[in-house]
């Protein structure tokens, strides 16, 4: 009896655990409204087979048709959502910030969106703009968040119209100009702080596999 006695008390000691980590992570702000969010996985045909020379504007097509069903307020993509389990990170050279010899560049989280995709997932742009479907074309418009190292100081507004440059995966980018700042998000998990992310616009409608 004593130790059934000893086991129901650790159990109830475990569940009254549990019920506080739950109710912590429960006011835990993700950056992001996940209420009459619905989200889908969508696979257009290779783009570069034969049947995927075409679907170049796929997710722009199918982005509008969405948009034009009834109740969608907002349709938007993105290569990994958060607590996908997916991350894809990159250097930084930002204009203006030279790195000392032998100090590292700065590291951000690299997300890949189409226009629309802030607003659907309720992600706050804090200043500036979100993309257009013309930033896919031009590939020259980055937008922020608000721990991102292109702001320098402490002020975010700093970030705005500020150059960089992505390096990760033996790939160099262009020079691009910081049009927006967006609020921080945690994309790893509920746990895990936000870290600093860049976010470039899905080039000429497509994501890269």
């Amino acid at each position: 009896m004593a130790a059934e006695i000893a086991l129901g008390l650790m159990l109830a000691v475990g569940a009254g655990l549990m019920l506080q980590t739950l109710w912590r992570l429960h006011r835990v702000d993700p950056g992001f409204n996940a209420d009459r969010v619905l989200a889908l996985h969508l696979l257009p045909p290779n783009v570069g087979s034969q049947a995927g020379r075409t679907t170049s504007g796929f997710y722009q097509l199918a982005l509008e048709k969405l948009r034009a069903l009834p109740g969608v307020s907002a349709a938007g993509a993105i290569q990994h959502l958060p607590f996908s389990g997916y991350s894809w990170n990159g250097a930084l050279d930002i204009e203006g910030h030279d790195v000392p010899p032998g100090a590292s560049r700065p590291v951000a989280g690299l997300r890949i969106v189409t226009p629309g995709y802030f607003k659907a997932m309720g992600q706050p742009v804090l200043l500036g703009r979100e993309f257009d479907w013309a930033d896919s074309m031009r590939e020259t418009a980055v937008i922020v968040n608000r721990r991102s190292p292109a702001r320098i100081t402490a002020s975010a507004a700093a970030a705005l119209n500020r150059r960089l440059r992505i390096r990760g995966g033996g790939i160099q980018s262009q020079w691009m100009t910081v049009v927006g700042v967006v609020g921080d998000v945690r994309h790893v998990s509920l746990t895990a702080a936000a870290m600093p992310e860049i976010y470039t616009p899905s080039r000429r409608g497509r994501f890269p596999r």
